[in-house]
């Protein structure tokens, strides 16, 4: 399957998309897919043109130019591997000065996405999903972790006839340590300015749920392991990620 958008007129004129997919079965239990995306596009108006009490910019940017190509192979039911390789040329950010500001030399990033589930005796599973990735050319333009993991164990099972259908387990999510952009409130941006390094930290949340009939019932205790192992726990320089919690809901669907 392909796709191509053009933008005619207008401030964006010239623009354009061109995606592909593409899928093949090797096996009963294999598949192999592929695709490829290159794209032109000026940056939005918000980095071309700003003005308040806090910033000041009109700036006139060259399209950034994008070339991107995925593939990979999956297996089972939702296991696969992923390779994505993508430049980015002209690429728009903004700086320590949170400044818009465009790249003169191109951004080169590689990143591999491993999707493995696992099921044992039909009740215990297990999910994993993990990233590694690495930046080139100009990578303090576009700081990324270089890895990044969310790992889930987990029971599922049914009591009384199978009336009542029972998922308890926890989940951990992590990236390592990385030079974070950071985040200004005057303009709802990050921006990067190599503050402070923040990661390496694992966010651990132990869950449980129960549907019964047309109701669900949730309980989670999210970042259960808050000061475990320190206080160092940021989502971006100078903002923490929230405090341990408990959270309780119930969903219920109404039928005639």
């Amino acid at each position: 399957a392909a796709a191509f958008d053009y933008i005619l007129t207008g401030n964006l004129k010239e623009s354009f998309e061109f995606n592909a997919q593409g899928n093949l079965k090797l096996f009963s239990w294999l598949r192999a897919f592929g695709g490829y995306q290159l794209s032109s596009k000026y940056p939005e108006f918000f980095q071309s043109v700003y003005y308040s009490n806090n910033y000041i910019w009109e700036n006139s940017f060259k399209k950034e130019l994008v070339n991107k190509m995925n593939y990979g192979i999956g297996w089972g039911k939702s296991n696969q591997l992923e390779l994505t390789n993508y430049i980015v040329n002209d690429y728009v950010y903004f700086d320590a000065d949170v400044q818009p500001t465009q790249s003169n030399d191109a951004v080169n990033v590689f990143r591999a996405k491993l999707v493995q589930n696992f099921t044992i005796w039909d009740f215990l599973h297990q999910d994993n999903q993990i990233y590694y990735q690495t930046v080139g050319g100009n990578a303090a333009a576009m700081p990324l972790p270089e890895l990044v993991t969310r790992n889930s164990l987990y029971l599922e099972f049914h009591l009384f006839k199978k009336v009542l259908k029972c998922l308890a387990g926890a989940e951990m999510k992590y990236f390592s340590e990385y030079n974070s952009p950071s985040y200004d409130p005057a303009t709802g941006r990050f921006y990067n300015a190599s503050e402070r390094p923040i990661g390496n930290y694992p966010l651990i949340d132990v869950f449980a749920n129960f549907e019964l009939r047309s109701a669900r019932i949730f309980v989670k205790y999210e970042h259960i392991n808050e000061g475990l192992n320190g206080y160092q726990y940021f989502s971006a320089p100078n903002y923490a990620f929230p405090d341990r919690v408990l959270r309780v809901g119930i969903t219920w669907r109404f039928f005639n």
